[in-house]
């Protein structure tokens, strides 16, 4: 696993935790859980780019 493999994981993990605790305290539709959300949105569509692209350059 590349060293960007494991800083997007630490903050997948991060972001998570940081989700549920902002649904616990403002609720599932509130801005700021929302933004949360979406920015976990991101950070997992890296991570499987990345996984991708791993994946393409071990099949040629």
């Amino acid at each position: 696993m590349c060293a960007q493999e494991e800083e997007i994981k630490k903050m997948l993990e991060t972001k998570r935790e940081s989700l549920h605790v902002l649904i616990l305290q403002h609720g599932i539709n509130s801005i700021k859980t929302l933004k949360c959300s979406e920015e976990l949105d991101e950070l997992i569509f890296k991570e499987e780019m990345i996984l991708l692209n791993k994946k393409a350059s071990t099949n040629k």
